[in-house]
């Protein structure tokens, strides 16, 4: 099995903790993918569609072997987005499916009893609208995951590095960072919170919260072999900010990730593909729980207009980037309905 295979049969796709695999029924996904759904609600990758690539031995190596690790990282990154909005726009679809076929279930043989019809008759179009809009965008995902999957099999190494780049310059821009965290040479002792765990407010506590999303770095996934490096707990603020909590399951983070400046950037994709950037409302330093070990960092976001928090609450997500000092990085979102069903 090549490197890639690895890295795509790794992509272990959860929402919150990781359950039991009771699966229940499968979603097919349009690049082939086969996600499997759990009583519980969660659902997980369970296979990749193979590559048209051989494993010969016995062929010409591919140039995208002979790729320097800066390109490998760009392809990397190009191959986690499809994978990502695959597994996220697969998954909406089946939730609006499965929501519209109740709704419709419900209205066979309703008598029009205080406007209930007209009622249901409203989330079913809203719900067949999210469909089309759904099914739009994953038309328009297609041809940049086709073109991705073809990259194993160019035979000419100036033909794939420049495809590379320009798929990698539409898609993220000159603001998207290295895979790898680049390590800072200064950065600022995080602060110890050297309060025990019964002195702090049972309404502080992470563990309460479902995350929006969990995240661990390929180099790591040995290490956090239980666990993650990290996960995001958000919370809305009187409809004016976002709040995210950005917990990393190590002490050390701070060296590699560095701060969050005021002004630095946060970018929330959403599946339709469409996007919107808010600012941090303040430089944030990390923390450090004396009694986990744990980093933490409390960053808020600046909602600058109604039309963003009412996207927030409309809209199924497809990732977060975070503009950290050390550079940019983009984290898929499992928790896709997170802001959807929030009170």
């Amino acid at each position: 099995m090549n490197k890639c295979a690895h890295f795509l049969l790794a992509c272990f796709i959860c929402i919150g903790t990781t359950f039991p695999l009771i699966a229940q029924e499968q979603i097919h996904t349009k690049l082939g993918n086969t996600l499997s759904l759990n009583d519980n609600g969660t659902y997980v990758l369970q296979t990749v569609a193979k590559n048209t690539a051989s494993n010969s031995p016995f062929e010409q190596p591919k140039p995208y072997l002979e790729l320097d690790q800066a390109y490998r990282t760009k392809m990397s990154q190009l191959e986690t987005y499809c994978l990502s909005r695959d597994t996220s726009m697969s998954i909406a679809l089946h939730r609006y499916q499965t929501e519209l076929n109740k709704l419709r279930n419900q209205k066979t043989g309703l008598p029009d009893q205080n406007g209930l019809t007209a009622t249901l008759n409203a989330k079913i179009a809203e719900l067949e609208r999210q469909v089309e809009l759904t099914n739009a965008s994953y038309e328009r995902l297609m041809p940049l995951c086709q073109e991705v999957k073809a990259f194993r099999i160019i035979d000419s190494e100036k033909k794939l590095t420049s495809s590379i780049d320009r798929l990698h310059q539409e898609h993220f821009g000159n603001s998207a960072g290295k895979e790898e965290v680049v390590v800072q040479k200064t950065f600022k002792t995080p602060q110890i919170d050297q309060r025990k765990p019964w002195e702090i407010e049972i309404t502080n506590s992470s563990e309460e919260l479902p995350s929006l999303l969990t995240y661990t770095p390929d180099r790591l996934k040995n290490y956090y072999k239980d666990n993650y490096l990290l996960e995001v707990f958000p919370k809305l603020i009187n409809k004016n900010y976002l709040e995210l909590k950005f917990v990393f399951h190590s002490k050390d983070v701070a060296k590699s990730y560095g701060t969050i400046n005021k002004g630095a950037m946060l970018k929330i994709d959403f599946i339709h593909g469409q996007s919107i950037v808010l600012k941090a409302s303040k430089s944030i330093d990390p923390s450090l729980e004396e009694y986990t070990g744990n980093t933490i960092y409390n960053a808020i976001y600046r909602i600058k207009t109604k039309d963003e928090y009412k996207k927030l609450k409309s809209t199924s997500l497809d990732n977060i980037g975070v503009m950290w000092t050390s550079g940019f990085e983009l984290y898929p979102v499992y928790n896709i309905d997170y802001f959807r069903q929030a009170n």
